[in-house]
Parts: C-alpha cells; sequence; structure tokens
C-alpha cells in the first residue's frame, strides 16, 4: 500500500521486531568494580533494515562498519537523542541519525552502528 506520495505506507506488520532503547550507565557488580550497563528506556516494535553495500557505496560510509535501519512508532512522551543505544538481540548499536520519519509524527527513523 502507498501514500498518496507514492511511498510505501508503513503498517503494523512491519514493526514485527521488539528492540530496547536506552542508555549505558557506569555501575557497581558485586564485587565493587565499575561496569558499563545497557539500562533500557522503553521497548518498542521496530522494522529493521540492514543498509546494503550499494547504499553503504552512495553514502561514502566505512564498509567496515554494520549500518542498520530501524523504524518505531513515533511518540511524544519518549524523546530519544544520539547518547542513547538500540539493543537488539543482543547486539548494541550507536544512533548515528535520527529522523521524523516523512516528517508526520507518526514513525521514527533511527540511523545505526553495531557497538558490539
Amino acid at each position: 500500500m502507498y501514500n498518496s506520495k507514492g511511498k510505501k505506507k508503513i503498517s503494523a506488520e512491519d514493526l514485527s521486531h521488539k528492540i530496547e532503547i536506552g542508555i549505558i550507565q557506569n555501575m557497581q557488580d558485586n564485587d565493587g568494580f565499575n561496569v558499563e550497563t545497557f539500562v533500557k528506556n522503553f521497548s518498542p516494535w521496530a522494522s529493521i533494515r540492514n543498509i546494503s553495500g550499494t547504499e553503504v557505496f552512495k553514502s561514502g560510509a566505512d564498509y567496515n562498519r554494520k549500518i542498520t535501519r530501524f523504524l518505531i512508532r513515533y511518540r511524544k512522551d519518549k524523546n530519544v537523542n544520539k547518547d542513547m543505544k538500540v539493543k537488539y538481540k543482543g547486539k548494541l548499536y550507536n544512533i548515528t541519525y535520527i529522523n521524523n520519519y516523512n516528517e508526520g509524527n507518526e514513525f521514527v527513523e533511527f540511523i545505526t552502528e553495531v557497538v558490539r
């Protein structure tokens, strides 16, 4: 299904992957050592797409980086910024770009790079 501008319309079934968005905080473990820990802020459903080699080439990005696009529903009550991380299937991703998708206040797009 497409909107009036010819762009693919996002449906609920496109948002089929549960992700976590949060921050990294220094905390003490049971032995008293400082460790970096992911602290979840919220867990939206997302559409996920790895950026293709052609797109990486066109953008001039480094081929050694894995770039992933996440799309979630817009949430007025949740402010997301580049200091936050996305966690998906045990991997952390740095947020490098945030976009109000089609300026419609319906979806937010994140372009990310794998941290670990």
